[in-house]
């Protein structure tokens, strides 16, 4: 939700929020990232003033701890900013996969790479997104996927994209179908 608000235009209210390591790693994400918030921990409440989709800095590094809750989804977001972000954490977080998700990414001509082993870090050339569609693979984590949806284009329309299974899994699909300028369409195939 914190980056949801902080993509959007104008304030949003998250309510409840729970005091984790992942939740201060984003919120860390968003100062380093240019974009203002108000975090009352007493009420769970953080007030986002939103970016309406643009990117404040012009590049950050990251350290992102072991927070796959805010690697994968920043990974995707920044890709619409310019300048040069790498997104980074502990020696955990280096082990666990994000190579289908860049893949994808560099599917729509993003200048993106992790790691030989297909970790994290991430390095993001970031120049916005031409548009155009994906294919991303479920062979893991679906957050890969989820994190992929939404993306603005230069053009102001956002990408599809189709899943596709790992070998040996069910041969089940989701068509996403964007429409510009907001909202998506899903379709089980």
């Amino acid at each position: 939700m914190l980056l949801l608000s902080a993509l959007a235009d104008g304030k949003t209210d998250v309510l409840n929020l729970l005091h984790s390591d992942d939740i201060t790693y984003m919120l860390g994400a968003l100062t380093a990232l240019g974009i203002p918030y108000e975090y009352d921990q007493d009420g769970k409440k953080v007030t986002v003033n939103g970016c309406g989709g643009k990117i404040p800095s012009e590049g950050a590094e990251l350290f992102l701890g072991n927070a796959g809750t805010a690697m994968r989804p920043l990974t995707a977001a920044l890709c619409v900013g310019n300048g040069k972000f790498v997104l980074d954490g502990t020696a955990r977080m280096r082990e666990r996969p994000i190579i289908d998700l860049v893949d994808a990414l560099q599917q729509l001509n993003i200048d993106i790479t992790c790691s030989d082993t297909g970790c994290p870090p991430v390095v993001i050339n970031a120049s916005g997104i031409p548009g155009g569609k994906t294919k991303v693979s479920l062979r893991s984590a679906s957050p890969h996927a989820l994190s992929h949806m939404g993306l603005r284009t230069r053009r102001g329309v956002s990408s599809g994209y189709t899943a596709c299974p790992a070998p040996g899994q069910r041969q089940d699909f989701v068509a996403v179908s964007f429409r510009a300028p907001h909202g998506f369409a899903l379709r089980r195939e």
